[in-house]
């Protein structure tokens, strides 16, 4: 499959076997992803300006019968966006693994004006019993700019930057 939407060029092979658990490989190729396209198709009232460039490449494999026992990566190796004109991008490829029904996510790294973020974490996604959803892991530190809590309620005057670490 290859195809434009939204301005996005999207590359996609795959097969599943229609016998058994549904033996399954896959693999997505996306760049260009601007956010811009998708709030412009949205049209919200609360309208939020942004653009973004967004590229990399996800897998997976394994039988799609059992989604417990997929496996599968996820790799974006560009990261940019400017959301009511605060840039942030990140520092290195963002990457996540899926084994055994937990999403693993690599330290990322995003900077910008006033803000220095680092993440990693994990998720059950599959397999966990509790009906309530599976386990989450995430840590972060680093410092966060106030000015993106007004890109989310414009009511909000806000300045300087936060410190923290979770």
């Amino acid at each position: 499959l290859q195809s434009e939407l939204l301005g996005a060029q999207i590359h996609a092979n795959g097969s599943t076997s229609l016998l058994g658990n549904f033996q399954t490989q896959a693999k997505l190729t996306l760049s260009g992803l601007n956010i811009a396209n998708v709030f412009s198709v949205m049209k919200t009232s609360n309208a939020i300006n942004g653009s973004s460039t967004v590229a990399g490449d996800v897998e997976v494999s394994g039988p799609a019968k059992l989604p417990e026992q997929m496996a599968g990566s996820a790799t974006f190796t560009q990261f940019e966006l400017n959301l009511q004109g605060i840039q942030l991008r990140s520092e290195k490829p963002i990457r996540a693994t899926l084994n055994r029904g937990l999403v693993q996510l690599d330290e990322m790294h995003i900077l910008g004006e006033d803000t220095d973020l680092r993440a990693s974490g994990s998720a059950v996604l599959f397999g966990d019993p509790n009906p309530e959803g599976g386990r989450l892991n995430v840590s972060s530190n680093g410092t966060v700019s106030m000015a993106l809590a007004h890109t989310l309620d414009p009511d909000l005057i806000t300045s300087g930057k936060v410190s923290f670490k979770v």
